[in-house]
């Protein structure tokens, strides 16, 4: 991932990937790694530590990572005033097919334990009695909000289809 991207993956910094952590875009799930965060080709981009910490820790910040139909990988940050900037991986040419490449992990959205990344740790067995963690909590929002933008996405995509059939006169 480091040499496919070749920077941060945050749209405008420069830091070489090889100064950078790894980052599960969907958050990696300790207490239950078959619901979410796979470490996978398709989950992970290099994030130099000042915006490795913002996307963790400070609120509002989201940051999504989509594979197009011809395998090209984009990274995409919402601000916490709802902009949202895309970026496309730097060294595509270098490995082109790593987009095209099946993901063999399962669904996010169910719990499999024998299709988790890692083993569990049992490291959480001792946490409060919630019905959600805050950890889940967070993480259930973000895909939330990654769900929205990409509604918004094939909405604004479906209406740039429609204007590129006007009839050719001015919008006035």
């Amino acid at each position: 991932m480091r040499g496919l991207f070749g920077t941060c993956s945050w749209v405008g910094c420069d830091r070489p990937a090889w100064r950078c952590d790894l980052d599960h875009v969907t958050e990696y799930n300790h207490a239950d790694p078959g619901s979410g965060g796979p470490t996978c080709a398709c989950n992970l981009n290099p994030k130099c530590r000042f915006h490795h910490g913002l996307k963790t820790h400070t609120r509002g910040w989201l940051d999504d990572q989509i594979i197009d139909a011809h395998g090209i990988v984009w990274t995409e940050i919402t601000t916490p005033e709802g902009i949202t900037v895309r970026r496309q991986a730097a060294n595509t040419w270098l490995l082109p097919e790593l987009g095209l490449l099946p993901c063999d992990h399962s669904d996010p959205t169910t719990s499999d334990p024998a299709s988790a990344t890692r083993r569990t740790t049992g490291h959480a067995e001792n946490a409060p009695k919630r019905t959600r963690t805050r950890l889940e909590a967070k993480h259930r929002y973000r895909m939330q909000q990654r769900a929205i933008n990409r509604r918004h996405r094939e909405t604004d995509q479906a209406l740039a289809a429609l204007d590129a059939t006007d009839d050719g006169l001015p919008p006035f």
